[in-house]
C-alpha cells in the first residue's frame, strides 16, 4: 500500500479478521507465499500463517517445525517490526 504522506512509515496491511487459513497458498493465489517469503523469509512467512489465533511460543514451533529459539527469535523480530503484538499473561507471553 501506498500511502500519499511520504513522512509516515511504509505499513502492511492485512485483514483486520481474516478467515482462518488466510494465508494458505490455493489455486488462486499461490504466488502469495512466494513473494512473502521473498521479502521476509520463509520462516518468518510460517509464523504469520501460524498467528491465525493467540498463541504461545511451544504452540507456534510445534505448528511450524521450527526450533523454540529459532520461533522466539523470528517472532521477537516480527515483534519489532510491529508486525506482530505479545500479551503476557502471568508468566508466559503469548505473541
Amino acid at each position: 500500500m501506498t500511502l500519499a504522506n511520504v513522512e509516515l512509515d511504509p505499513i502492511l496491511v492485512y485483514p483486520i479478521d481474516p478467515p482462518q487459513h488466510w494465508m494458505q497458498p490455493n489455486d488462486h493465489n499461490s504466488g502469495t507465499d512466494r513473494h512473502l517469503t521473498a521479502l521476509i523469509g520463509g520462516p518468518r512467512t510460517a509464523l504469520l500463517r501460524a498467528f491465525t489465533v493467540p498463541t504461545g511460543a511451544t504452540q507456534l514451533a510445534a505448528r511450524t517445525g521450527m526450533s523454540l529459539s529459532s520461533t522466539s527469535e523470528h517472532t521477537a523480530i516480527l515483534r519489532n517490526c510491529g508486525l506482530v503484538t505479545s500479551t503476557r499473561n502471568g508468566r508466559y507471553v503469548a505473541p
